[in-house]
Parts: C-alpha cells; structure tokens; sequence
C-alpha cells in the first residue's frame, strides 16, 4: 500500500527538510536560511510522501494590511501533478480568513500559476550582485552607522512599518536572531533615522531590508555592513529606486535577475516606498 500524502504545518524542527527540498530543485538554501523562514511566525505548510517533504509553501500574515506568500517548492520527482497549486490555494485560504491581500515575489516558473490564481503585477525588484567588497575609497558626507543592538527593535519596527505599510514583529524578531551584522543611523537626538541589516549563507552576505530617508543614506548604510566582509554580496532592490540601483552599479554591483512583484486581493502595495531601498527577503514581501 502506498504512504498517503498529508499536509502539514512545519515548525523550525523542520528546517533541514526544507533545506532538502530546496537543494532538490537547485535553490541553494543554507540551513540558518531555512531556520530563518521557520523562525518567522509564519503559516509555513509542508506536503509529506513517506515521510519525505515534497512540497512547501509560506505565507506571513501582517495583520489585515498585507500577506506575503513564499517558499513555494515542489520536489522535482514531484512536480506537474497540481501539489504547487494545491499548496498555495491554501495558503490564500488562509490569507483570506485573515481579511488580507497577499504580495510575493514570483519565480519565472512561479508566475503562470500565480497569474492563473488572480495575482496581477504591481512592480519588479532587481537583484544586484558584487564579488567582493566594493566601497573602497568611497567617500560620504553622511554620519558614521553605529551597530544595530537589540534595544533598537522597537525603532526598526516603527521605521518598517512607516515604510512597508504593515507590522512585521514577527519577522524582525527573527531577523534579530540569524542576522550577521546590522547597521542604524541616529538623529541629533539619538532616534534611528535609517537601518540595515544582513545574514549570512556561506561565503555570501545578504543585505536586506534597508529603509533610510535616502539614497545617500542607504548607500552608507550598506557600506558599513560591507566594511569588513571579504566575499561576495547580494541585495534586493525596488524598482522604483533608480538613484540607489546607479549608485550600486557605480561601485561594482551587476544586476543578476529582474523579478516581478505581484499582489492578489488589492491594487497596489502599502506604505511609504520611497523609504525601502532593500527587501528583508523575497519570503518576506
């Protein structure tokens, strides 16, 4: 007799089956990554053969303004039978009895089935690479970054909810768990105006989220964290700011992939998006 498939919730136990189903469909996940997704009070569902995790889903719901749906893999042996349609139906079940739209960051394989299932594109975010640390010599007019210290969660929530649209708590709680370094500029008064914050996958450093009140900001921003880093580094970037990205390109990022931004159940995203030059994740909207 052949083993059912059962839906699941996974929990952080479960991060290295995650990590095994990513490695599966060439997604080159570390184990903090996974953990990092887990950790995040998401809804993550998990589609099980044998034991085996075969197919997964996430969907972070910020109160009623905003969802964000991700980690939708499917086992390679696995794909073509419905499991990513089924698995992410139920994730807007879920969005829905929460009363709120639903954002991602689609996959070129991704997007037919998300089209399909209603999502219409809203924006784009573009990836941008370097090889090694590329701020030498740079020089800024902008105060020094101080270190991101746990007493600073309550700013960083503030400033992330002015500029995403919704409340995060759960995802900056994790965040502050698995980051490698952050980075916070301070007003006269000592109130953080602007924050970077970056983990670590192997040899790879990637930055995100970044909200400042500008370019010029954000850019020192990521110098910083990058100051002492000897390995290549990675950041996602809106689309809407053209400033930031020619900055990135003037000092040695390349632009790696271009990914749309898509929402179900609204029009347009929420928030003050001039703010946000550095997506927490894809995962996280």
């Amino acid at each position: 007799m052949q083993p059912e498939i059962l839906l699941e919730n996974l929990r952080e136990r479960d991060a290295g089956d995650l990590q095994t189903l990513a490695m599966s469909v060439g997604w080159n996940f570390t184990l903090g990554q996974a953990g990092l997704f887990l950790a995040a009070k998401g809804t993550v569902l998990g589609y099980r053969h044998g034991g085996q995790l075969i197919a997964s889903a996430g969907l972070y719901t910020y109160g009623r303004k905003l969802a964000s749906l991700g980690i939708v893999i499917v086992h390679r042996a696995y794909q073509r039978k419905g499991f990513a349609k089924r698995i992410v139906t139920e994730c807007l079940r879920e969005a829905e009895r929460a009363d709120s739209p639903v954002t991602l960051v689609a996959t070129e394989q991704g997007f037919p089935l998300y089209q399909s299932l209603g999502f219409r594109t809203v924006g784009q975010v573009h990836r941008f690479e370097s090889d090694s640390i590329p701020f030498g010599g740079m020089e800024t007019r902008e105060a020094n970054a101080s270190m991101l210290e746990a007493s600073d969660l309550l700013d960083v929530l503030r400033l992330d909810e002015t500029a995403f649209g919704a409340n995060r708590h759960g995802v900056y709680e994790a965040q502050f768990r698995f980051m490698h370094a952050g980075a916070v500029l301070r007003d006269g008064l000592g109130t953080v105006s602007g924050f970077a914050i970056c983990v670590r996958r192997d040899d790879l450093l990637v930055i995100g989220p970044v909200i400042a009140p500008s370019g010029t900001v954000a850019i020192n921003l990521v110098r910083s964290l990058c100051s002492e880093w000897k390995g290549r580094v990675r950041i996602d970037v809106p689309n809407e700011q053209d400033s930031f990205k020619e900055q990135l390109l003037k000092w040695g990022f390349r632009e790696k992939m271009v990914s749309p931004v898509m929402i179900f159940g609204a029009t347009h995203l929420p928030g003050a998006r001039s703010q946000l030059f550095g997506l927490a994740d894809p995962v996280f909207g």
